[in-house]
């Protein structure tokens, strides 16, 4: 008999401790609950959005290299009005998509196959999430993407992780706000430049 799939929780909001299904191996290594949780607690509360509240609420995410999409129904779960998930593997993507039926947030979500950083969406997105593989060298190419792109509201927040002992070339339109590593992650919170 086979082991049980793997899960992971959603940490916090309306749907806090609902169970996201996740690919059996290593072809997708989702963000550890205990590190989304300490992403997601300093969106919320380290005055990012209007009026120094949440950057979250009623937010606009793009979730590049989406995997699981853990990070875009977390950010839905508290919050946010509309989430892009992108990956150009099709059985992430059909991943994706049953997470989303199964969290009845197919309303709310729009699901795109593309191979970045080529196939970066358009729109105008007030958090970008970007964790693609650590082997394949991709942060920089995608962080290069979204620069060029106007991809960013001015003012909002793209958060990268990379493997720890990875440095990270960030374009000049990204002020980097802060860094921290958990075990063998880095967490990387850019925020792209302000108008006016």
């Amino acid at each position: 008999m086979s082991p049980p799939p793997q899960t992971l929780r959603i940490t916090g909001g309306m749907l806090r401790g609902r169970k996201l299904a996740v690919l059996p191996g290593q072809r997708v290594r989702p963000t550890a609950e205990r590190v989304r949780e300490a992403l997601f607690n300093r969106l919320a509360h380290g005055g990012f959005g209007e009026d120094g509240g949440s950057i979250l609420l009623d937010a606009h995410v793009l979730d590049l290299c989406s995997g699981t999409g853990a990070l875009a129904f977390e950010a839905l779960s508290r919050g946010a009005a509309h989430a892009t998930l992108v990956d150009a593997d099709p059985a992430v993507l059909s991943l994706v998509r049953s997470n989303a039926e199964a969290l009845d947030l197919t309303d709310v979500c729009t699901i795109h196959a593309a191979k970045l950083p080529a196939g970066l969406p358009r729109g105008l997105f007030d958090l970008v999430f970007l964790d693609p593989p650590y082997a394949e060298a991709l942060s920089e190419p995608i962080l290069e993407a979204l620069a060029s792109s106007n991809s960013n509201r001015p003012g909002g927040l793209i958060s990268v992780e990379t493997s720890a002992k990875d440095r990270l070339a960030i374009p000049n339109i990204f002020t980097l706000l802060h860094e921290q590593r958990y075990g063998a992650a880095k967490l990387w919170l850019l925020q792209a430049g302000k108008s006016g």
